[in-house]
């Protein structure tokens, strides 16, 4: 049983979209080699994606915060 199921503060359906969410980061991992997963990279992989996954981190109680170093890339933190 995952965390957010076992919290007191998170309603049934926070805790179902939650799960999804963590399922849907998840599928990020992989290399999109089927045409399904290139939809989910194409999607998750852009600035609307990216808007999306906050809005429902935030709705999870989380918080994200993003730096992008001098061109050398992007570094992500999360709290809760």
């Amino acid at each position: 049983m995952s965390s957010l199921s076992r919290s007191s503060t998170v309603t049934p359906m926070l805790a179902q979209r939650g799960r999804i969410l963590f399922a849907a980061l998840g599928f990020l991992s992989l290399e999109p080699c089927e045409p399904e997963l290139r939809l989910v990279h194409q999607w998750l992989d852009s600035w609307s994606g990216i808007g999306h996954t906050v809005a429902g981190m935030a709705r999870q109680g989380y918080d994200l915060e993003l730096r992008r170093y001098d061109g050398r890339g992007w570094h992500s933190h999360v709290r809760r």
